[in-house]
């Protein structure tokens, strides 16, 4: 219809502009920033310009039917950081998965449980989820920059599309490149996180932010305090990782993964299969220990609305330990201040930013 080409014509030139999906929402009245990029989409191919799309075509491995996917466009990295993603969901199983991506134009394997790291994405068993129709861990590659996020969105969308989930038994851990860094700054990055973990907390369920749980927990202030000055005391990054591999692996922030795979693994957050979810999280780490490295966060030692003692006792976990979680409205105002920080440093997109904000206390991306 011609209105909505005109009305597609200006989304694109908006965008062409800077505007964020949301803000382009809230003038052209769409209901959210979904439509509003699919009307964008739209857009570019009216003007005869190239849609930053590949086709492919997915089989979902029960039935005989093939319905056409897209290569799906995630959040912009913040840096040339390496990442890798584990997709924890329920189903499917291992061999439907497989079957699901390999038929879609992705290089993946299913050999069975193994850490080996490989250049393709890889299907295995994970023995903690809990589900009477099958379940799997979808394991990437090294991945980086814009093409690394477009493969995680687009798996994502390719699992959904075959049938897969998530419950409470899932999780969704990310692996950040970091041995680049000095000793100080891994140390550094230890105690940054554990300082701004209220600020994570954010975008975890209840039960991902207790400190003692099977498989996920939380340091307190002494015990980040600890590792961070071992660490610090390193005379290089060889000696780190034999510090390190004494540690537990299910902690929030995992650093035994920089043992064997150069990387601190961030294990905090619940399942999902919503790919802008997952990209955003993942740009949002990055951007955080980029930031950390580079010392540009002011200290997280007081905020506006609470008294020193309450937040000095969170923060620190000196009252956290057993099932205490942080009051939700502490979580989102941390958070906002990090995302606030990240953004006007230049660590994170604006976009970044808006989709962070509107997130923050509000799980209804989760999936």
């Amino acid at each position: 219809m011609p209105n909505n080409r005109q009305r597609n014509a200006n989304i694109v030139a908006m965008r062409d502009q800077g505007y964020t999906f949301d803000r382009i929402a809230n003038i052209v009245g769409l209901a959210h920033a979904g439509s509003t990029r699919r009307a964008w989409m739209a857009g570019l191919r009216e003007a005869g310009r190239e849609v930053p799309t590949t086709s492919l075509r997915v089989h979902t491995g029960r039935t005989t039917q093939t319905i056409t996917a897209e290569t799906q466009m995630g959040f912009a990295p913040s840096n040339a950081m390496t990442f890798g993603i584990e997709i924890e969901c329920i189903g499917l199983s291992c061999t439907q998965a497989q079957v699901a991506l390999s038929n879609a134009g992705i290089s993946v394997v299913n050999n069975g449980y193994t850490h080996a790291v490989i250049r393709e994405w890889k299907v295995v068993p994970d023995g903690s989820l809990h589900a009477r129709n099958g379940s799997c861990e979808v394991v990437s590659p090294i991945l980086r920059g814009q093409d690394g996020m477009n493969q995680v969105r687009t798996v994502m969308m390719i699992l959904r599309t075959a049938g897969a989930t998530v419950n409470a038994s899932c999780g969704m851990h990310i692996h950040l490149g970091v041995e680049h860094y000095t000793p100080q700054i891994l140390a550094n990055i230890v105690m940054g996180h554990q300082q701004w973990q209220i600020a994570f907390d954010a975008f975890t369920t209840p039960k991902r932010q207790v400190f003692t749980t099977t498989y996920l927990g939380k340091r307190s202030f002494a015990g980040a305090h600890d590792l961070a000055r071992m660490i610090a005391g390193c005379v290089d990054n060889r000696e780190v990782k034999t510090i390190v591999e004494r540690g537990s692996r299910y902690k929030n922030l995992n650093v035994v993964s920089f043992k064997k795979y150069g990387t601190y693994e961030i294990r905090n957050h619940q399942g999902s299969l919503n790919g802008m979810n997952a990209t955003a999280w993942i740009a949002f780490n990055q951007a955080f220990i980029e930031a950390v490295a580079d010392d540009a966060l002011y200290p997280c030692t007081s905020l506006d609305g609470f008294d020193d003692y309450s937040l000095g006792t969170e923060m620190n976990g000196e009252n956290a330990m057993g099932s205490h979680r942080s009051p939700k409205l502490m979580q989102v105002t941390m958070a906002k201040v990090l995302i606030n920080q990240l953004r006007n440093a230049d660590y994170i997109t604006a976009e970044l930013a808006e989709y962070l904000t509107n997130r923050a206390g509000n799980l209804r991306y989760t999936i």
